[in-house]
Formats: structure tokens, C-alpha cells, sequence
């Protein structure tokens, strides 16, 4: 089984809440691509955790008036589909990858979408407030790679052994290529370990992974209990 890896204080972890906390504590949740970061955000759900999807907003924010057009005419027209939204598997072909064309349309794209997609967030991360939750998950994919790391209370990172990572993504329908372009549009996973704050190791079973997070869910709640339907044997 792994455990729960507490790293130093580098990486600017602030102390954990107590149960008068009035905010949430929010973690951002990242790792390499595959890692099982969307399991680490279901298994803290299930105790009471509140997520935030970066995902699902930019694709609500690509469906907001205007965008999909100036999108067209900022990156490539090729991105549009026949029904005048914007089809987002060519826009992934096109912004993916290390070639400086794509790196070139990633910026133009992340310039249009990154500064509503933190607005959002940042308006979620105060509904949660008022909600009253112990702790906000952020499932933002490249948190640490545009800079967002200020939204954040603690990082968290998803390790597995790339070869786990490669057969997960393989099961989910990638092609070698797709692997390849989005490891590239990401940090090396070594570098974004070495910038977390707390590692969880998802490379064995889902069992191993919900322990190591019992344990981390009982430090930042300042000891409150577990859902007990939910609670590792």
C-alpha cells in the first residue's frame, strides 16, 4: 500500500484548517496524464467535498456568445463545426502538441479562455464558501503550468508509474500520438511532484488510494469523521 507523502514547506503549504475554519481548504489535485486525478476528486466527494472542474467550465465557456467566433478567427477557422460551434477534437489536434504552430494557437486559445475560466472559478470558490464545505477539490490540468497556483491552499499530486499511466489512457481509447501530444502540453511529472506539497501514490488499487486519503481528509478537517459508507476497512 502507498502512503501519504508530506513534502517541506518549499512549496508554500500553509497550515491545516481546524473546524472553525470559515472557508473551505481548497487542494488542487494534478499529476501526470492518466493518474487517476478524477478518482482522487470522486473518492473526496464522497466524504463531502465540493469539486471544481476546470474542464467542464471551459467547455461551458466555449458555448458563451462570441467566443466560438473570435476563437475562429484567433486560432484557425478549421476549429468550427458544420453547426457553428466550436468542434472541440480539432481544436485539441490543433493546440496539442510541441510543434511551435501548436504552441503558438495554445497561447492565442488560453488567452481568450483562461481569463474567463479563472473568473468562473473564482466565483465557484465563493458559492462553496457560502455552502459551508469542509474542502474544495480543483481539477485544474495545467494548474501549475499557467500559474494558477495562488487559487490553491495545498497541492496535491496523483503519482503512477508511466507505464500504469499509458495502459489506463489505452483503455479510455488513445492512440499512442494522443499521449504523446498531451504529455507534451504538460510539465514532466517529476517536476510537477517536486512542486506539490502532499503525494498520494495512485499506482495500485483503489483501496491503497482511498486509505492514503483517509488519512490526508482526517488532517484537513481538523479530525471531523468520514462518511462511514465511505471509510476503507
Amino acid at each position: 500500500m502507498g502512503i501519504v507523502i508530506t513534502m517541506n514547506d518549499a512549496a508554500g503549504t500553509t497550515p491545516p484548517p481546524t473546524q472553525t475554519r470559515k472557508r473551505p481548504w481548497i487542494v488542487a489535485v494534478v499529476g501526470g496524464v492518466a493518474s487517476g486525478k478524477s478518482l482522487v476528486r470522486q473518492i473526496l466527494g464522497e466524504w463531502g467535498a465540493a469539486a471544481i472542474d476546470a474542464d467542464q467550465i471551459a467547455h461551458e465557456v466555449l458555448r458563451e456568445p462570441g467566443v466560438a467566433d473570435q476563437i475562429a478567427r484567433t486560432v484557425d477557422r478549421a476549429v468550427m463545426g458544420p453547426d457553428g460551434t466550436v468542434d472541440r477534437s480539432a481544436l485539441a489536434r490543433l493546440v496539442f502538441g510541441d510543434s511551435p504552430e501548436a504552441r503558438s494557437r495554445r497561447r492565442k486559445l488560453e488567452a481568450i479562455i483562461h481569463p474567463r475560466v479563472r473568473d468562473r472559478i473564482r466565483q465557484e470558490l465563493a458559492g462553496a464558501t457560502h455552502a459551508n464545505v469542509p474542502v474544495v477539490v480543483l481539477d485544474i490540468p495545467l494548474l501549475l503550468e499557467v500559474g494558477w497556483r495562488d487559487l490553491a491552499d495545498e497541492v496535491l499530486f496523483v503519482e503512477a508509474p508511466e507505464e500504469v499511466r499509458r495502459a489506463r489512457a489505452t483503455l479510455r481509447g488513445w492512440s499512442d500520438e494522443e499521449w504523446r501530444q498531451r504529455e507534451k502540453a504538460q510539465w514532466p511529472a517529476e517536476r510537477k511532484r517536486a512542486s506539490a506539497d502532499v503525494v498520494v501514490d495512485n499506482g495500485g488499487s483503489p483501496a491503497d488510494l482511498r486509505k492514503q486519503l483517509a488519512q490526508w481528509w482526517q488532517e484537513k478537517t481538523g479530525g471531523g469523521p468520514l462518511r462511514q459508507a465511505s471509510v476503507p476497512p
